[in-house]
């Protein structure tokens, strides 16, 4: 028998980076871990098998676009294979998907452009993707209260000039 599981008693979840604000939704009985300033994840403690989302807030002080995400993964995983990346929206929020392979393991995740940072959200469907729907919920309750960056094309500095 297959469980259902939903976001019917759910709990809401605030993070405050000034100057973004994410909000999104969990079931009961998940836990957030906040592993340092910009590294959050959640999951059921309680079900090694469940699924699990992951937050990651990158400084990215430039306009976000499909090469600038190639090229910031790059610095993680060298050998990355591109294998889809597309505009996205995550409850109206203007975001990428992005899914590639590095050293044969398949990466999927999105990242939304949000003032000075690139937040990424990665994800794990559990065990047989046992948690699919419930991982496709949590990740269309995400809100985010920003602007998106303007690239800046001009800098000045006593010792540089671009």
């Amino acid at each position: 028998m297959i469980e259902e599981r939903s976001l019917n008693a759910s709990q809401k979840n605030t993070i405050n980076l000034s100057p973004v604000k994410l909000t999104l939704e969990k079931p009961a009985g998940w836990e957030t871990i906040h592993d340092d300033e910009e590294v959050y994840s959640f999951d059921n403690p309680n079900d090694p098998d469940s699924g699990s989302v992951g937050i990651v807030f990158f400084p990215h002080p430039y306009k976000i676009t499909p090469v600038s995400l190639v090229t910031m993964l790059k610095e993680y995983f060298p050998l990355m294979e591109v294998k889809k990346i597309k505009k996205a929206r995550l409850n109206k929020t203007p975001a990428f998907y992005i899914s590639f392979s590095n050293e044969n393991i398949f990466h999927e995740r999105y990242y939304i452009p949000a003032d000075n940072f690139a937040i990424q959200i990665s994800y794990g469907r559990g065990v047989d993707d046992k948690d699919e729907k419930l991982i496709v919920d949590i990740i269309n309750s995400i809100k985010v209260e920003s602007k998106a960056v303007e690239q800046k094309t001009e800098y000045s500095d006593s010792f540089f000039f671009i």
